[in-house]
């Protein structure tokens, strides 16, 4: 499926009233922003991440996870970080986005996505209490 989602597609997910279970993953549920993405060509990042919830062994346990998506909107390439959402984790993010760097120190995990048609630069998520959703829907 070819990803329409432009970044001005998630700006009205402020929150969600509906949730969403994986038959893959159990345990872990989501919002309505996170089930649109799915469902406009980004179902491999709802995949990925909920994947590496459920069995990367540095975040099965943690309380609070934040995933941050970055697309290189010219390569077609992205990266996909995973944080306790330390802000200084947060900058290093940046700092290598920016320096094309490929570090994982401070890093709970790190995928990387050797082609995608995903046209938004940055999408972040939230996981807490078993519920992932949109950085916005927090």
């Amino acid at each position: 499926m070819t990803c329409t989602l432009k970044a001005s597609d998630l700006d009205h997910f402020t929150g969600s009233q509906d949730f969403f279970k994986h038959p893959l993953f159990r345990g872990i549920v989501y919002t309505e922003g996170v089930q649109f993405l799915g469902e406009n060509g980004c179902g491999w990042l709802q995949d990925m991440i909920l994947a590496n919830l459920k069995h990367n062994p540095k975040l099965m346990h943690q309380d609070f996870v934040c995933i941050t998506l970055k697309c290189d909107t010219a390569k077609h390439t992205a990266k996909v970080y995973f944080t306790d959402g330390d802000t200084m984790v947060e900058a290093q993010i940046l700092k290598n986005s920016i320096n094309g760097k490929d570090e994982s120190d401070g890093f709970l995990a790190l995928e990387t996505v050797d082609y995608t048609d995903c046209m938004v630069a940055e999408i972040k998520f939230f996981y807490t209490n078993g519920t992932l959703m949109l950085a916005s829907e927090y």
